[in-house]
């Protein structure tokens, strides 16, 4: 059997009912609608280490935040990141995962933070992507690659676009 204790993913969701939108998140990934005037709407909130809530948390359940510290000046380095309190593992930059077993014994929650909007007539596109797009666009970025594919209706090309440029 696979070890799976520090197997895990983040999650975002969108379900549409009416006008209703709901999105879920369970960590970095994250949803945007785009307004036909190319306004941005960050539907989700990523969930790091670093907010005041999710590190009080993690600190209540044993764990630690901080960066990494890097072997060979002794200095920290990087974003916050989360550890068991005696063990530099997982390490995760987020603060809740879906799986990740072994950092949920140290404050790591599988909850989705759930958002609710109202959807009106000049919101025209959705977006949900993971960290890796993130790390490398802006949500202002990726509304202007989608821009340039939103009157051909493809929205392949406008993803397969955003992942060419994030890498």
């Amino acid at each position: 059997m696979t070890n799976v204790e520090f197997s895990g993913s983040t999650l975002c969701t969108v379900l549409i009912r009416g006008r209703t939108l709901y999105a879920a998140n369970v960590g970095d990934s994250r949803a945007l609608l785009i307004s036909e005037d190319q306004k941005v709407l960050q539907l989700t909130i990523d969930q790091l280490p670093d907010d005041p809530v999710e590190m009080r948390r993690i600190q209540k359940a044993g764990g630690r935040v901080q960066p990494i510290l890097n072997q060979i000046n002794g200095k920290f380095t990087g974003p916050n990141r989360m550890f068991l309190a005696t063990e530099d593992i997982p390490g995760l930059v987020v603060s809740r995962t879906i799986g990740d077993y072994k950092a949920h014994q140290a404050g790591i929650i599988s909850q989705p933070e759930i958002f609710e909007i109202n959807v009106h007539p000049e919101d025209q596109t959705l977006v949900i992507g993971s960290e890796a797009v993130f790390q490398y666009l802006s949500n202002e970025d990726i509304a202007k690659i989608v821009e340039e594919f939103y009157e051909a209706n493809s929205a392949e090309k406008a993803a397969n676009s955003i992942v060419a440029r994030a890498t």
